[in-house]
């Protein structure tokens, strides 16, 4: 905005302006300021933490694992995840591999949790799901296979705080055990495409099937469609002729 009313060019420049012009000025500027003045603090919080998560060991590693598994599965793909994703993919320009491995594990564990809460709900023959919620599990399990969350969204809609809090702790747990096992990820995001480029593939997977147990869910609400349509009925309307 500044550049646009400040900066002054040929007439037959002026076209340029918004195209090219400004956008590639305000480029150069705002890219040596990040490099030179922004960046440069940045830098050091990143080679402290690094250096700090390379020397953890045991119950430490659990506790970052636990917590960025935690972020990561919270909001299912919201802000909160994003953070979470992003200070991965951070620390694996710096080489260190365990939270990418984590940040994959807990974008998972939501749309796995919930199928195989589903799964034992079949086989248990106790409803847990009503058809709607059914027919979005099928739709969320293919997406979390391929690490996309948002596919639990309308489920968690109608038992906020259970499936919240089942996804989070799962994802913590889940986060936890991956980190204190070493597993690490040079790949940051595919789901279960990239757990073969792993260091520890097996040991990934039965982190995920143990973040995944854990699901809270309460008795099958009615559609709101089929509730709405049973309120609209109206029988005084009926006449028999």
């Amino acid at each position: 905005l500044w550049l646009k009313d400040r900066l002054k060019v040929p007439k037959w420049a002026e076209g340029l302006m918004p195209m090219m012009i400004v956008p590639t000025i305000a480029s150069i500027v705002v890219g040596l300021l990040m490099f030179f003045v922004i960046g440069v603090p940045i830098v050091w919080l990143t080679n402290a933490l690094t250096a700090f998560l390379t020397s953890m060991q045991g119950s430490a590693k659990f506790v970052f694992g636990a917590i960025m598994g935690g972020m990561a599965a919270f909001d299912f793909g919201g802000p909160v995840n994003k953070v979470a994703s992003l200070f991965a993919d951070g620390l694996l320009l710096e080489g260190v591999q365990g939270p990418e491995a984590v940040k994959i594990l807990a974008s998972m564990v939501p749309p796995f949790g919930v199928t195989l809460s589903y799964a034992l709900s079949k086989f248990t023959k106790k409803a847990k799901y009503n058809k709607e919620e059914e027919d979005n599990i099928k739709i969320a399990f293919p997406m979390g296979i391929c690490m996309i969350t948002e596919g639990v969204i309308p489920i968690a809609m109608n038992d906020l705080v259970r499936v919240v809090f089942s996804c989070t702790a799962g994802a913590a747990i889940g986060g936890g055990l991956s980190m204190m096992w070493g597993v690490e990820s040079p790949v940051p995001s595919g789901g279960m495409f990239i757990v073969p480029a792993m260091n520890k593939p097996l040991q990934f997977c039965l982190a995920l099937a143990i973040g995944s147990v854990i699901i809270l869910k309460k008795k099958p609400a009615e559609s709101q469609a089929s509730a709405e349509e049973e309120e609209n009925i109206d029988f005084s309307d009926i006449k028999i002729s």
